[in-house]
């Protein structure tokens, strides 16, 4: 299954990997086409697939901030199927 990319308006996603490990796809496309409606509720817009974007492997004690308005999509494996611990944070005003 391939997860859609998304952004966000209003927090930043801060990823922190406590056991196992996990790829993280994150763009720098200022202008991401968008897909579907904007969820106000989950600060959530998914976008299009970027033309380009790099795959980030974290591992246990690593982590991630992702910036707002910065299309990412998390939960990728890394080479087979493990259990994966983390903590997310949403950091707002």
């Amino acid at each position: 299954m391939t997860l859609n990319f998304e952004i966000h308006q209003r927090r930043l996603d801060l990823h922190y990997v406590v056991e196992g490990e996990e790829e993280i796809d994150v763009s720098i496309d200022a202008h991401p086409q968008l897909l579907g409606e904007y969820n106000s509720d989950r600060d959530l817009q998914y976008v299009k697939k970027p033309k380009s974007y790099n795959k980030i492997i974290l591992h246990t004690g690593d982590f991630i901030l992702i910036g707002l308005h910065e299309p990412h999509r998390t939960n990728g494996l890394v080479n087979r199927s493990t259990h994966v611990r983390k903590i997310v944070l949403k950091m707002g005003k």
